[in-house]
């Protein structure tokens, strides 16, 4: 069933109910206490009826002509009474075309003072009427009746009155909800062309303000907007990486290609073709090495185990010590945290091995924009929760237009694109989504050089966590 007739049969369904359910409730209080004023009219007029009654003889009762007093009915009306012995004969009566037996009254047992109600009907006419015990007159009864035809009445006339509205109040809700269920169902229908839309690779669609139909539409609209937004620029980002991947591939496939066939275009001598293989293996382990890179990036964006810690010290003795070779390479010093210093016992969460690697490629990336003879310093610290280890180097810096743009993968300064040895820019995205894998981050200090950079590598203290819980307890 469509959104639109649902919401209409569901709106409607519950009005009409409800109005009846009303309906009928106010119908039997209106009927009840329109009986029971009825009652207590015929009780007093029984209770006078039954005092003239035992003036008489006992053995033949006489009934007095009189009209009955009904609450609301402004014309005399006719009173109806019956004298019934002690065993449940009638011994007098009035007004009655078939004078009803005593049987026929419901009356179960002895009867009480205050008198019984009974309903009866006259040769078609709606009576109501009461039974009372006549004290003079030990094991008589008196049973005094008159026209029940106003309550009826004021009954059918509610009824019809109460069925008009119910119609109505149909029809008129019927309209509302119909109204309600297309505004609704637009917006659904216009949040599902959109999806469609996208769905069909178009990621430039929008809701542009149009679904306004309710708040929760409304907000399913923005957030797929917002979805849509993330969704585009993830793959607008995606398309970037492979375009940039497949160009860093291309570089060195390229000239492994070349270099093989001139290797293959005219006889060598040995000591030719093993010169041709070493810079065929130096090619390929530059493709061996950007594609470690590239899984490295892909498994940092994955979850991590939150529940491995390493500690401080070692992290920065495994990472040093893998980039010393680098390092002695280019005549670069690196200058470690003194063993000693308080906080390198500090423990961590994360794993040890992928952390290094975080904190291996800042100090490669510190070290291969240093000059020879230059230092690359390394420091450790805690602030809080966190622990912060800060490499900086003596090299150009960062200009302030590529701040933005460092820790995008495979993107180069200036200068970099102008020198064949600075990599493919992967490093320091590595370095930033292993870090925020475990809560971290890494940060560019805008306040420190040009010259030099400063990098920071902010990482969760393992201790943080069972602070917190019992801060929270």
């Amino acid at each position: 069933m469509r959104l639109r007739n649902r919401v209409t049969l569901a709106v409607t369904t519950v009005t009409v109910l409800t109005l009846a359910a009303a309906s009928v409730t106010t119908l039997l209080l209106v009927r009840r206490e329109e009986l029971h004023d009825l009652d207590r009219a015929l009780y007093a007029q029984a209770r006078l009826v039954a005092r003239l009654v035992a003036m008489t003889d006992p053995q033949h009762p006489v009934l007095t002509a009189g009209s009955a007093d009904i609450p609301e009915h402004y014309e005399p009306s006719t009173q109806y009474v019956v004298v019934y012995d002690n065993n449940g004969a009638p011994v007098a009566s009035q007004s009655f075309t078939s004078v009803p037996r005593f049987t026929d009254l419901g009356v179960r047992g002895r009867l009480p003072q205050d008198g019984v109600s009974v309903d009866l009907d006259d040769g078609g006419k709606s009576l109501r009427g009461v039974v009372i015990p006549m004290r003079r007159n030990m094991g008589y009864s008196l049973l005094y009746a008159g026209s029940r035809a106003e309550v009826d009445a004021d009954v059918v006339f509610l009824t019809r009155l109460y069925t008009i509205l119910l119609v109505v109040a149909g029809i008129l809700t019927t309209i509302v909800a119909r109204w309600l269920g297309r505004r609704l169902s637009s917006d659904v229908q216009e949040i599902a062309s959109i999806a469609r839309t996208v769905a069909r690779g178009d990621l430039a669609a929008r809701s542009g303000g149009r679904v306004r139909g309710s708040t929760e539409t409304s907000e399913l609209a923005d957030d797929l907007d917002h979805m849509i937004s993330q969704l585009s620029a993830l793959v607008v980002a995606q398309r970037t990486f492979i375009s940039h991947a497949a160009h860093e591939l291309m570089s060195p496939l390229a000239t492994l290609r070349g270099e093989l066939q001139l290797a293959l275009r005219r006889p060598r001598s040995v000591h030719e073709h093993e010169h041709a293989l070493k810079q065929a293996l130096d090619d390929v382990e530059a493709l061996v090495t950007l594609s470690e890179d590239l899984l490295t990036l892909a498994r940092a964006e994955t979850s991590a185990n939150v529940a491995a810690e390493t500690v401080l010290s070692d992290l920065v003795a495994d990472a040093a010590r893998a980039a010393k070779g680098g390092a002695m390479a280019r005549s670069v010093a690196i200058v470690e945290p003194p063993k000693e210093a308080g906080a390198g016992a500090t423990r961590l969460m994360g794993a040890r091995r992928e952390l290094s690697r975080a904190l291996r490629n800042l100090i490669d990336n510190a070290v291969s924009h240093s000059h020879d003879g230059q230092t690359v310093v390394v420091s450790v610290g805690l602030d809080g929760a966190e622990a912060r280890v800060t490499v900086e180097d003596q090299g150009p810096g960062v200009s302030v237009q590529d701040r933005e743009s460092v820790f995008e993968p495979f993107f180069r300064g200036a200068r970099e694109r102008g020198e064949s040895d600075q990599g493919v820019g992967l490093g320091l995205a590595i370095a930033r989504q292993i870090a925020r894998r475990f809560g971290g981050d890494v940060e560019l200090d805008g306040s420190f050089g040009p010259p030099g950079a400063r990098f920071v590598l902010r990482l969760c203290r393992a201790h943080s966590v069972d602070e917190i819980s019992k801060t929270r307890s």
